[in-house]
């Protein structure tokens, strides 16, 4: 079946949210090491950055020269990350910021739609961005830079997920939970009874399928809290975090 992937998050690969240890470590690795983690971070942000700026009126072109431009003058160019300090909150924020006075920047300096990247791009591939992402009807570019994001945190707990079923030989388990659960909170369509349930995976009673998808949800809420523990600053933080992601998530879905 391979990775779970959300119809808001587009058809990227595994998702790994970045860590302030590892944007730490971007200011003391040897080059090998520094460039391997700039570009995974720089794979994690592009999409989150490419709405932010299309959401601000820009067409879809002028949009990916901005993305590739404010990542070769300010992430690159600027040397941002060295700046970004933990203690002053999340680095989603910080980037968010940065890209705020960029933008603003460019506009004062009449030249948006004439920027144009100089140095080297990064791979960026707009065809993986969902439309259903850019048609957030309702939310502001600062919202969907921060749905875009925890669509993609979503996205990889559920496939972690999945993928942990499936090498238990526990299909069972992954695919009960996603039409009880998951099925209902993207799609809005309505849950399948246990009943339903009991009837088309041959499962003795209603008790047993309850029993399974709380095992499951358990499961779910474990690896959401690892996911984002080394984003926050402390472990008293993680739940915060978390209500903060299902809030962006929820107020995404009802606009």
């Amino acid at each position: 079946m391979g990775h779970y992937r959300t119809s808001i998050a587009g058809e990227s690969g595994k998702f790994q949210p970045t860590r302030w240890t590892q944007i730490v470590a971007l200011s003391t690795q040897d080059t090998e090491k520094h460039q391997k983690l700039l570009g995974e971070l720089l794979s994690q942000y592009w999409k989150p950055i490419y709405c932010y700026i299309r959401r601000k009126g820009n067409p879809s072109q002028t949009a990916e020269d901005l993305t590739q431009s404010f990542i070769e003058d300010v992430i690159l160019g600027r040397e941002l990350i060295s700046q970004a300090d933990k203690n002053k909150g999340r680095f989603r924020t910080f980037v968010l910021t940065s890209l705020e006075r960029y933008l603003h920047d460019v506009h004062q300096k009449d030249n948006a739609v004439k920027r144009s990247p100089k140095g080297q791009r990064i791979p960026i591939d707009i065809s993986e961005i969902s439309d259903s992402l850019l048609d957030q009807h309702g939310q502001s570019p600062e919202e969907l830079f921060n749905y875009s994001l925890a669509s993609e945190i979503l996205t990889q707990v559920l496939s972690e997920i999945e993928m942990l079923y499936l090498n238990e030989d526990k299909e069972i388990y992954w695919h009960i939970f996603e039409e009880k659960v998951i099925n209902p909170l993207l799609e809005g369509c309505e849950s399948a009874s246990n009943t339903e349930i009991c009837s088309k995976y041959n499962i003795k009673d209603e008790t047993t399928v309850s029993n399974m998808i709380v095992t499951v949800k358990r499961r779910f809420k474990t690896t959401m809290r690892n996911c984002l523990r080394e984003l926050v600053l402390s472990d008293s933080e993680v739940d915060e975090e978390l209500d903060e992601i299902f809030r962006i998530l929820s107020q995404g879905h009802a606009k």
